[in-house]
């Protein structure tokens, strides 16, 4: 095994564990990588993420195990320290009021960082005040034998209020903390969690102490009282994240089942019926290695052409019968069903059926060789579709039905995006066919801002004879759906008749498409009002004008 192939093995379970509680980032597995290589040059490995506007620093406690492996052992949320208003006097022959001002004045993010000295000797001017400063702080805050205890005392006070208010997130803060790590305090107040509390669980309170520190020590209790309500609060929040995702409750209700049975890692199934095909979701659910509590923090979507299972069916993958009992694992997904079928080495066989033993052949393996497969089932059998991830974080991400469309081609709307700054914005989002999977076997995105991008869904609506769109009720409705990803039926009115369509937005192109009841295209200039009809002529003809004097200009 190869140094960067023991890397990962080793950080493996790190990433997920990340994953789990809303911190992963590239950035992230990138100082993770280097924590790995020299964990001696590290003093701190933090984290980030944003809660709304609000953005959240975390420092991470990482362990190695016995075997190589780098653990989570916990994490801390950092909050601003507190630090009183000083009430300025004279120590040490130096004016805290006039040294504030002189602090005050400097650009400290210009600093060329280094660890924070009293004896620097700076070049520029810029650099020459600094150092001067610095002296001052220096001679500041040493004790004077000749004075009480307290005055040095509250020239302590006073010093780690400067050191706070005019170094923070400056190259200093930084310099002040690699000389003395102790010295975190100074900047931030940290609050500890162990690694099976979800930072989503942080974030709804992180906004009041008294709170934070109360969930802080409800976590790390061995009372039993306190594991039991940490539990059910687990259960009750993972219910109202699949809701708000969107997942049925005969879903919900399996999760509640399987917790209850204390499964530390189970599978759930949902299958949504399409336009172009049945969407298999598969939603993972994983118990922390430390606690009772469970992680979802993703699911998958795969697009498949094949006939849905009836309601009770589901998969068995059959192995040889051992000690007279037949051997089968039920699977409710017929990606995980495929891909477990043909991971067998010796004789199995693949059937479907709401119980085992009424269940039908669909494929037959012998010697680890496939030969047969069901006539219906071949095309899903050897269709190359693949999952695509969704991550999700405390019920907010791509909910079940957007998920679906965007599987299948369509584009949604999302009004709840961050960058990675940590400012909102709109934008809508379809699954880039056009560009190779990532690393993890996902598709990127393509990403149409708005308002930017330019396209109005209500203007563009208001340029067709859409019945729908009269009726403010309806119109909201209609609106919702499209943005969904969804392909709604509409009246729409063509030749002076109303007629039954189905529509659906094509973001990239600014436009809607529109489809007769069995799926055919429309032309939506028969569809079009007539101002809006001539609208987009006069359009496209200068579009075409435009393009032809291109091609003159480049002759």
């Amino acid at each position: 095994m190869t140094p960067m192939m023991e890397m990962r093995q080793n950080i493996a379970q790190l990433l997920d564990d990340l994953r789990a509680i809303g911190l992963y980032s590239e950035e992230l597995e990138k100082r993770i990588e280097d924590f790995y290589d020299d964990p001696t040059s590290f003093d701190q490995v933090s984290a980030s993420r944003y809660f709304g506007s609000e953005k959240a620093n975390f420092e991470l406690y990482l362990g190695f195990e016995p075997d190589g492996r780098l653990s989570l052992d916990g994490y801390a949320l950092l909050l601003p320290a507190q630090h009183p208003l000083p009430i300025h006097f004279v120590y040490n022959g130096v004016d805290s009021k006039l040294l504030e001002d002189e602090i005050s004045i400097i650009d400290w993010s210009k600093h060329p960082g280094g660890r924070l000295r009293s004896d620097y000797q700076m070049s520029d001017e810029l650099t020459a005040r600094m150092d001067l400063v610095f002296k001052d702080i220096y001679r500041f805050s040493v004790p004077d034998p000749k004075r009480p205890n307290e005055d040095h005392h509250r020239a302590q006070d006073i010093t780690d209020y400067l050191m706070y208010t005019y170094f923070r997130d400056t190259p200093l803060q930084a310099a002040i903390i690699e000389g003395n790590p102790t010295r975190m305090e100074l900047f931030y107040r940290q609050v500890p969690f162990p690694p099976s509390v979800r930072t989503g669980v942080v974030g709804k309170v992180m906004g009041n102490m008294s709170e934070l520190e109360k969930l802080s020590a409800l976590a790390h209790s061995d009372n039993i009282k306190d594991k039991q309500t940490m539990n059910l609060n687990n259960r009750d929040d993972l219910r109202d994240e699949m809701r708000m995702l969107g997942f049925s409750e005969k879903l919900i209700a399996q999760m509640e089942e399987n917790m209850k049975k204390d499964v530390p890692l189970f599978k759930l199934h949902e299958t949504i019926n399409g336009t172009r095909g049945r969407v298999d979701l598969s939603l993972e659910f994983k118990q922390s290695g430390q606690s009772d509590f469970y992680y979802f923090n993703r699911y998958e979507a795969t697009l498949n052409k094949g006939k849905a299972l009836e309601e009770g069916q589901q998969y068995f993958v059959i192995t040889p019968p051992r000690d007279g009992k037949p051997q089968f694992k039920p699977v409710g997904n017929v990606v995980e069903a495929i891909e477990l079928f043909k991971a067998q080495k010796g004789d199995s066989a693949l059937s479907v059926g709401k119980k085992f033993e009424d269940s039908q052949q669909l494929a037959l393996m012998e010697g680890g060789k496939v030969n047969y497969v069901a006539k219906d089932f071949q095309s899903t059998y050897y269709s190359q579709n693949l999952p695509q991830t969704f991550w999700v974080d405390h019920g907010k991400g791509f909910t079940a039905e957007q998920a679906a469309n965007l599987v299948q081609g369509r584009t949604v709307y999302r009004d709840d995006l961050l960058s990675r700054d940590g400012v909102p914005y709109k934008a809508w989002m379809q699954l880039d066919t056009d560009k190779a999977r990532d690393k993890h076997n996902n598709l990127g995105f393509k990403q149409f801002n708005d308002p930017s991008y330019g396209f109005d869904l209500s203007k563009v609506l208001d340029s067709f004879k859409i019945k729908d769109i009269e009726d403010p009720a309806k119109r909201e409705k209609l609106e919702t759906s499209l943005r969904n990803g969804n392909r709604p039926m509409v009246t729409a009115v063509k030749d002076g008749k109303e007629i039954k369509l189905f529509v659906e937005a094509a973001v990239r192109y600014g436009k809607l498409n529109f489809y007769d009841l069995d799926g055919k295209p429309e032309k939506r200039e028969a569809l079009m009002k007539e101002t809006a009809l001539s609208q987009s002529m006069s359009q496209s003809r200068s579009n075409e004008q435009r393009q032809q004097q291109s091609q003159g200009m480049r002759i």
